[in-house]
């Protein structure tokens, strides 16, 4: 007969197992450690940033991707072109890239771009990208 064990509301406890939870949960802190982010996007045709971190694109035509305008201060995503097209990406409406309305990637180029929410700027900026980005 197996070992029933319960959850405590407080202190330290090691929960074992696949667990699902039926609503959204609410936590001050969250560490995810040792797993693979696996949650990708690979668009050849115009398309919309959502809910997946990482965005590649493979056409030899030109893409544009469209950022957000609902801007939450650290949303992240990462972008590559993996194709000869190139691969505009658009802030939505005044939310701009680092001042700019675009930036554009060319073939095997990439960008990580974080939302910044505060007072007096409210956008997109560039952590690290590739040589040659415009």
């Amino acid at each position: 007969m197996p070992t029933t064990t319960h959850l405590t509301n407080q202190g330290n406890q090691i929960i074992s197992g696949v667990k699902t939870f039926s609503n959204t949960g609410s936590f001050n802190t969250l560490q995810i450690t040792n797993k693979k982010l696996s949650s990708y996007s690979l668009n050849s045709t115009n398309f919309i940033f959502g809910d997946n971190y990482l965005n590649f694109t493979n056409s030899s035509s030109n893409l544009t991707g469209t950022l957000p305008s609902g801007i939450v201060s650290g949303i992240n995503y990462y972008a590559k072109n993996l194709n000869s097209g190139i691969f505009f990406i658009s802030g939505s409406g005044s939310r701009t890239i680092d001042g700019f309305s675009t930036l554009n990637l060319y073939k095997n180029e990439s960008v990580q771009l974080v939302g910044v929410n505060t007072v007096g700027y409210t956008g997109w900026v560039t952590i690290s990208a590739d040589g040659g980005i415009s």
